[in-house]
């Protein structure tokens, strides 16, 4: 059960925001929630529960043992028992293949399936140990509220990675007005919008120029690489939007994750913009851990580029995703080095512009797994080779061209200027516009086949 479910946002979604705002205590309210988030998890993932309540369990007692005793060693041995199980599930086939290609050897497994969600809810719940280890904040003792934390139905899946200082007053005291009902089901509204009517029309034209042994010419190349780069962000900041939408509706405030990313002027910029919770958890329990920038040159070099292996690693079990960290890694070495003597210098605009390059070419290596693809995939973009007009037709995606640039315009400033000054000036237009919306999103839903969030995936 995903959030474009219809029987999540004309059933769940709705009876759980009713029944959060009219029941009174706050033991009941997150009862009720911890049913709803365990039963949405199980629908979702029925084959590996087990392995979240697992986790949980471990958390528990793991804060518990720090809060008596703060030893390195706890915290060591949750870290490790927590990485080596999200490893396996995650890992193992990668690593596998990789030694039956250096050894020349033919070890077979069967492939392992990912769990929904291990990577965001192993991340949350080894924040919670290190900020008890770090005294940051007091463990828990009452086992319900870690086990909601864990599961808190709005972010178990894909995020935000929430921190449970932010999370645990909350949990007592929280406001669960009109107001944020009808703020965070317009938000709502926002995130189904770009997720169905702008990600998934957007992906036929993605899936169209990436698929493998399909040949494709200039235009193609370069409409994909455009298509995906909007794609991927409509996609996560979409379910963002509807995360944080949700709950905001049960009365929850919790951190942004997107920042208006393609408007940034450095690799930099774009970093602090774009996933925020998964960027700050990387600055915190690594990289600042392994000594962030009071170090020597040499050292601070090779702690970018850890952590930078270490996030392209994050997103999948694949060599182009750890080629991409890297990357990332690289430009963000470069920028840190040379800003002040000639970055720093150049107007706004083509600080801009340098960007969005970059972050193209960086999204075609998330986006493509084989070497070969890539180069082919390069050389097409800069290839004289054009389909006639016809041919383009034959592909059937000129009806989606207003849909890449209502994506466009939708990754600038200007859609949330153009929304903020229409809500303050004509606030019942917003309201049709956003009916209107939704009901473009039902109409695609209904006549399209299952597509479920990228970030799934990791």
């Amino acid at each position: 059960m995903t959030f474009t479910d219809f029987s999540f946002f004309l059933f769940v979604m709705p009876l759980t925001v009713f029944l959060n705002k009219f029941i009174s205590n706050y033991k009941l309210k997150n009862f009720f929630l911890l049913i709803t988030s365990s039963f949405i998890y199980i629908y979702c993932e029925p084959t590996f529960s087990f392995l979240l309540f697992l986790l949980i369990v471990l958390t528990y007692f793991a804060g518990i043992l720090l809060s008596h005793r703060k030893k390195k060693l706890i915290l060591i041995l949750y870290c490790v028992l927590c990485f080596s199980l999200l490893g396996y599930y995650k890992y193992f086939y990668f690593f596998l293949d990789m030694i039956n290609k250096m050894i020349q050897s033919n070890f077979q497994l069967k492939q392992l399936i990912l769990p929904v969600g291990i990577s965001f809810f192993t991340f949350q719940a080894t924040s919670y140990i290190a900020d008890i280890y770090q005294g940051k904040i007091k463990a828990e003792t009452y086992f319900p509220n870690v086990m909601l934390f864990l599961t808190f139905f709005p972010t178990v899946t894909s995020g935000p990675i929430l921190r449970y200082g932010q999370f645990q007053n909350q949990l007592v005291e929280r406001e669960i007005s009109l107001s944020n009902i009808s703020q965070g089901l317009r938000r709502f509204f926002i995130g189904l919008f770009k997720k169905v009517v702008i990600a998934n029309q957007l992906g036929l034209i993605t899936n169209l120029s990436f698929r493998l042994n399909t040949e494709i010419d200039f235009i193609l190349a370069w409409l994909g690489a455009i298509a995906y780069m909007i794609q991927i962000y409509m996609d996560f900041s979409g379910y963002s939007d509807m995360a944080i939408a949700i709950s905001q509706m049960l009365g929850f405030q919790i951190t942004e994750n997107f920042n208006e990313p393609y408007s940034a002027i450095s690799i930099t910029d774009f970093w602090r913009r774009w996933h925020i919770s998964l960027g700050t958890w990387f600055k915190d329990y690594v990289y600042i851990p392994l000594g962030g920038n009071r170090v020597k040159k040499l050292r601070h070099i090779i702690n970018i580029l850890i952590v930078w292996m270490l996030t392209g690693l994050w997103h999948g079990a694949s060599i182009n995703f750890i080629i991409w960290g890297l990357y990332f890694g690289i430009l963000l070495l470069i920028e840190k080095y040379t800003e002040k003597n000639i970055l720093s210098k150049l107007p706004s605009f083509f600080r801009h512009l340098f960007t969005l390059f970059f972050l193209f070419f960086g999204w075609i290596i998330f986006r493509i797994s084989s070497l070969e693809q890539f180069m082919y995939y390069l050389h097409q973009m800069f290839s004289t080779k054009f389909f006639t007009l016809a041919q383009l037709k034959q592909l059937d995606i000129l009806y989606l061209y207003p849909i890449l640039v209502l994506g466009l315009l939708g990754c600038t400033s200007l859609a949330r200027k153009s929304y903020e000054f229409l809500d303050k000036k004509i606030p019942v237009l917003v309201d049709i516009l956003l009916l209107v919306g939704f009901i473009w999103s039902i109409i695609i839903l209904i006549n399209s086949s299952f597509s479920p969030f990228i970030y799934f995936n990791f």
